[in-house]
Protein backbone atom coordinates (compact mmCIF):
# COMPACT_ATOMS: atom_id res chain seq x y z
CA UNK A 1 0.00 0.00 0.00
CA UNK A 2 2.74 2.28 0.12
CA UNK A 3 5.78 3.35 -2.31
CA UNK A 4 9.27 3.26 -0.88
CA UNK A 5 9.83 6.31 0.59
CA UNK A 6 7.45 9.17 2.07
CA UNK A 7 6.22 9.09 5.38
CA UNK A 8 4.42 6.02 5.42
CA UNK A 9 7.86 4.17 6.96
CA UNK A 10 7.33 5.96 9.77
CA UNK A 11 4.05 5.47 9.96
CA UNK A 12 4.15 1.67 9.66
CA UNK A 13 7.42 1.36 12.27
CA UNK A 14 5.08 2.89 14.88
CA UNK A 15 2.26 0.63 13.83
CA UNK A 16 -0.13 3.94 13.94
CA UNK A 17 -2.11 2.64 11.32
CA UNK A 18 -2.56 -0.94 13.03
CA UNK A 19 -3.07 1.01 16.35
CA UNK A 20 -6.01 3.11 14.88
CA UNK A 21 -7.94 0.03 13.24
CA UNK A 22 -7.24 -2.45 15.41
CA UNK A 23 -10.59 -1.67 17.85
CA UNK A 24 -12.63 -1.71 14.86
CA UNK A 25 -11.41 -5.30 14.34
CA UNK A 26 -9.80 -4.52 10.59
CA UNK A 27 -6.30 -6.17 9.89
CA UNK A 28 -3.93 -4.15 7.81
CA UNK A 29 -1.30 -5.66 5.82
CA UNK A 30 1.69 -3.74 3.90
CA UNK A 31 2.44 -3.85 0.81
CA UNK A 32 5.69 -2.20 -0.84
CA UNK A 33 5.44 -1.01 -4.38
CA UNK A 34 8.53 0.14 -6.12
CA UNK A 35 6.63 2.87 -7.87
CA UNK A 36 2.86 4.39 -8.42
CA UNK A 37 1.76 3.08 -11.41
CA UNK A 38 1.28 -0.73 -10.22
CA UNK A 39 -0.40 0.61 -7.31
CA UNK A 40 -2.67 2.67 -9.05
CA UNK A 41 -3.60 -0.74 -10.72
CA UNK A 42 -3.66 -2.65 -7.46
CA UNK A 43 -6.13 -0.55 -5.86
CA UNK A 44 -8.18 -0.11 -9.29
CA UNK A 45 -8.67 -3.85 -9.32
CA UNK A 46 -9.52 -4.09 -6.10
CA UNK A 47 -6.30 -5.77 -4.61
CA UNK A 48 -5.50 -2.99 -2.31
CA UNK A 49 -7.63 -0.43 -0.57
CA UNK A 50 -5.39 2.57 0.30
CA UNK A 51 -2.27 3.75 -0.72
CA UNK A 52 0.02 6.81 -1.89
CA UNK A 53 1.26 7.86 -4.26
CA UNK A 54 3.29 10.86 -5.67
CA UNK A 55 1.71 13.54 -7.50
CA UNK A 56 2.56 12.19 -11.10
CA UNK A 57 1.02 8.76 -11.22
CA UNK A 58 -2.21 9.58 -10.70
CA UNK A 59 -2.18 12.43 -13.71
CA UNK A 60 -0.77 9.18 -15.93
CA UNK A 61 -3.22 6.85 -14.80
CA UNK A 62 -6.16 9.45 -15.34
CA UNK A 63 -5.36 10.29 -19.02
CA UNK A 64 -4.83 6.17 -19.75
CA UNK A 65 -8.57 6.43 -18.85
CA UNK A 66 -9.22 8.89 -21.62
CA UNK A 67 -9.55 8.37 -25.54
CA UNK A 68 -6.48 10.65 -27.37
CA UNK A 69 -7.59 13.57 -29.20
CA UNK A 70 -5.81 14.23 -32.03
CA UNK A 71 -6.35 17.66 -34.20
CA UNK A 72 -6.71 17.35 -37.73
CA UNK A 73 -4.37 18.59 -40.01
Amino acid sequence: MTQKGGLFPAVRQHHTVEDAFKPLGIEVKWIDFQFGPPLLEAINVGSVDFGFVGGAPPIFARRGLQRSVTSPR
